[in-house]
């Protein structure tokens, strides 16, 4: 963090705050579009969805004129020779990366990509992160210039913000997911695995529906009055709520509070800035899974339990440390893998297994 100056300091701070303030999932992108570019220039940006097994994908361009010809000429290209995407759907690396990071200039002038595409769209030097998928779909945030490439100090910038934009997504998601839910029939949030507790200034609880204070009951220890939060939650929201304790120095990511039992798992996150001197915690409970639910596929046990961790972004390596083989056997495990759910990358074999997962959760 000493490497990053105090302008650029600032201005993460102030984006931070701004993004963790939006809860609407569909104009997320276009605000993270008019937020990223004022942390780092760029001719232009662009909030990409794309999906590696059906090969289409979606854009939005700030500012929005911006056009990448045919489409389908256009992912062709894009998912056989962009070097961010090809990097991402091999490793599962989110981290800010750009062009120059995998080969010359010249190199690059020389792509059909660049020729037919981006030469036209005036794509001389590029970086691009991703966000947390949303299956079967991948996000990425890329920005763009016409005239200088991006230094590391924008590295720098762009990997500080993204596990704070992991966060304000989730969220976002997750507040999407409740409101489709209240909008489809009366009481649906105590009909599903999900429920709202609404805190007030203090931080005591306004509001806890049935589901939400059995779920409280359920995985943490009951608090000295019944009426209060347990002492476990109470403790963890002044955590998210505390400031940087040096200069220069941001504040953690909001991450949730996840609590676990035997067939279950309790996720809580806190939502603030959804009223004045008023915040939400969105409480989610989901049925423990496990890679065993992945041989639906077809796999093996083993090739189950590969697939498993390889969805959670785990690389050859430390998949054989967890399973306690040799990178070449899981190297081996992920070829037939992938000829089994007919997919060529890790993207595509993680989607296929969230899809299952998500089955099962549901």
């Amino acid at each position: 963090m000493e490497n990053l100056r105090q302008k650029d300091f600032r201005s993460v701070l102030d984006g931070v705050a701004a993004i963790y303030a939006h809860h609407d999932l569909e104009s997320f992108g276009r605000r993270l579009l008019s937020l990223v570019p004022k942390m780092v220039s760029a001719t232009y940006s662009s909030y990409n969805e794309f999906n590696p097994r059906q090969r289409r994908g979606a854009h939005i361009f700030d500012p929005p004129d911006v056009s990448l010809g045919p489409p389908d000429r256009a992912w062709a290209l894009l998912l056989r020779e962009q070097p961010l995407i090809r990097h991402y759907q091999r490793t599962g690396d989110g981290t800010a990366r750009k062009i120059s990071d995998f080969m010359s200039r010249g190199a690059y002038h020389e792509t059909a990509l660049y020729c037919e595409i981006f030469r036209r769209a005036g794509v001389e030097f590029q970086m691009a992160f991703y966000l947390p998928e949303r299956p079967p779909n991948s996000v990425a945030i890329a920005l763009i210039r016409d005239h200088r490439d991006f230094s590391e100090q924008d590295r720098l910038v762009l990997n500080l913000l993204r596990p704070h934009l992991f966060q304000a997504y989730g969220n976002a998601q997750i507040i999407h997911e409740l409101r489709r839910e209240a909008a489809g029939m009366t009481g649906a949030l105590e009909a599903t695995a999900r429920s709202v507790i609404a805190l007030d200034s203090r931080g005591a609880m306004r509001t806890c529906p049935a589901c939400a204070h059995r779920w409280l009951r359920q995985y943490f220890p009951k608090p000295r009055e019944a009426q209060q939060l347990p002492d476990a939650v109470r403790s963890w929201i002044r955590q998210q709520q505390l400031p940087a304790t040096r200069a220069n120095e941001l504040p953690r990511e909001r991450l949730p509070l996840v609590a676990e039992r035997e067939l279950g798992r309790l996720t809580i996150r806190l939502l603030n800035d959804c009223a004045p001197g008023r915040s939400l915690l969105v409480l989610e409970e989901r049925a423990k899974l496990s890679a065993a639910a992945l041989r639906k596929l077809g796999l093996t046990g083993r090739e189950a339990e590969v697939l498993w961790w390889l969805a959670q972004g785990k690389s050859n390596p430390e998949i054989g440390i967890i399973l306690r083989l040799s990178t070449g056997t899981v190297h081996k495990h992920t070829e037939h893998i992938f000829q089994k759910l007919g997919v060529e990358t890790r993207t595509a074999a993680a989607a296929l297994a969230f899809e299952v997962l998500f089955q099962v959760s549901g």
